[in-house]
């Protein structure tokens, strides 16, 4: 690449907020481009998806609900719900740790 056409630098994001993370969650997500794994292979890489959705404090301490879903060519669903927390509010808020929602956080 030339100098003028590199890359940018892409930084945590300073202005992120409660207010960006309601706007964040407010909507469905599609994946553009999904790598083949274990848990979704080739065949079930049809419309990926994850929806967001605020919950009240959970006891392991989850604050969203992540439901993330995948079809594969015959229109059927697979995926599931999992569960998410921002990692450090105060210092990066757009970062979230998504797990299992029965699994401590600490693990």
């Amino acid at each position: 690449l030339q100098e003028e056409e590199a890359c940018p630098r892409i930084g945590k994001n300073t202005n992120f907020n409660q207010e960006s993370l309601a706007a964040y969650v407010s909507g469905e997500w599609y994946v553009h481009e999904q790598a083949v794994t274990t848990y979704l292979p080739e065949e079930r890489n049809y419309c990926v998806t994850a929806s967001y959705k605020q919950i009240p404090r959970t006891f392991w301490g989850y604050t969203i609900e992540v439901n993330n879903q995948a079809k594969n060519a015959n229109g059927e669903t697979f995926g599931g719900i999992l569960a998410a927390a921002q990692t450090n509010p105060q210092e990066d808020p757009s970062k979230l740790e998504v797990a299992p929602g029965f699994l401590p956080r600490f693990l």
